[in-house]
């Protein structure tokens, strides 16, 4: 990466016509190179602390930017014609996922017309062992119109996401237990979630709970609430 700024490039890229004299220009090119630099050093400073700047700068930019996540054929909880949307992004063996979920479930619950959720799977499989299990059992529960159910019911679960306890909610959601059992143990569902953790991935999602506020990256449920009441002001 090249840090040094040409003074000329930079009157050129803003537009500026004013006349500088020679000794002005060279003045404000030494104040350039100075700065171009200590950016440098800077640089190599995070470098050598293990930072990688060009990973760096890319998450930076997925995080400033607006992405269209459709959210077709998600499992959706609250109106789908709300204004405002948040897209999750979990994994259900995360105990911080665990700590989001009552949170957002009680924002929707409070402005159903005005907030929607929609879930995409993101098992976080290098550290989490059972996570993808529970996903595709999650899924499983869907096929039977009963995902959000089955999502709330194995959310606090997090620490023994054992099968038998997959099973067991099912079983209390009164499932059909041989369809649950087949739908979570197909080919589908394993390749629906991971279409997901796919998508994720392509948006800069590294870790979990992940939120996008109608297509922009937050990790900060006060935005969520502000652009609800930003909604409802507008109606």
């Amino acid at each position: 990466m090249t840090l040094r700024f040409s003074l000329a490039s930079i009157f050129l890229t803003v537009g500026l016509c004013s006349a500088q004299t020679p000794s002005e220009f060279k003045a404000l090119q030494t104040k350039v190179d100075s700065l171009g630099l200590e950016l440098k050093t800077l640089e190599k400073i995070l470098t050598f602390r293990g930072l990688d700047i060009e990973q760096s700068r890319k998450q930076v930019a997925r995080q400033d930017s607006v992405f269209q996540l459709s959210t077709v054929g998600t499992p959706i909880l609250g109106d789908a014609k709300a204004p405002v949307t948040v897209v999750l992004f979990t994994d259900l063996q995360c105990p911080y996922c665990a700590q989001m979920a009552p949170v957002l479930k009680a924002m929707q619950e409070q402005s159903p017309k005005t907030l929607k959720i929609s879930f995409r799977n993101f098992p976080l499989v290098s550290i989490h062992d059972k996570s993808m299990n529970a996903h595709q059992a999650a899924w499983a529960a869907g096929k039977q119109g009963k995902f959000w159910e089955y999502f709330f019911k194995v959310t606090p679960m997090f620490r023994g996401l054992s099968d038998s306890t997959l099973l067991s909610v099912a079983m209390d959601l009164k499932l059909d237990t041989a369809k649950f059992n087949a739908d979570r143990h197909s080919d589908a569902s394993r390749l629906a979630v991971e279409a997901d953790m796919k998508l994720g991935e392509e948006v800069g999602v590294q870790g979990t709970p992940s939120l996008f506020l109608n297509g922009k990256a937050t990790r900060n449920p006060a935005e969520i609430k502000a652009a609800i009441d930003l909604a409802e002001a507008k109606k």
